[in-house]
């Protein structure tokens, strides 16, 4: 399989050459989003003054819990950019198919990063692997290990 590599607002991840990248600015937050050929998505959003990883997984999961009573919430320990996270995954029904969602949120020194992908079963483990490999390829400029300093700018897909 392809890869492309993005880098750009102090992120860097490698994902695969189909998939579509989005960026978007809003108040002051970026967010940077994949789609893949089929429903599935990732998306990685910055937040500016570095809240709490528990309070934004807390926000995260009280919009899944609104959209959707029966989800099942798994709570996991992960590295994310080479820093300890709040994570997890979720599994749900959503138009009458299994569906899976994954949570992560890591703070860096200036910022906190949360991450999140979803896809249903229909699309198989293949996909929710890729989706886990982005996520696993993720590092972070400012992450509280000392990261690799990054565009700030605009991405860089190479």
């Amino acid at each position: 399989m392809e890869l492309k590599r993005y880098a750009g607002h102090g992120l860097r991840f490698d994902y695969p050459a189909d998939w579509q990248l989005t960026e978007e600015e809003q108040e002051g937050e970026w967010t940077v989003s994949l789609q893949t050929p089929g429903t599935a998505f990732w998306s990685a959003t910055i937040l500016p003054d570095a809240p709490e990883p528990d309070d934004v997984m807390e926000a995260a999961l009280d919009a899944y819990r609104s959209e959707y009573p029966n989800v099942d919430i798994y709570r996991r320990e992960e590295l994310i950019a080479d820093g300890p996270s709040a994570s997890v995954d979720l599994e749900f029904v959503c138009f009458d198919w299994g569906a899976y969602a994954a949570l992560r949120a890591v703070q860096g020194i200036e910022r906190t990063l949360l991450v999140l992908y979803q896809g249903n079963d229909l699309e198989g483990d293949e996909v929710r692997d890729q989706l886990d490999d982005v996520t696993k390829s993720l590092a972070m400029a400012d992450s509280l290990s000392g990261g690799s300093d990054f565009a700030s700018g605009n991405g860089d897909i190479v």
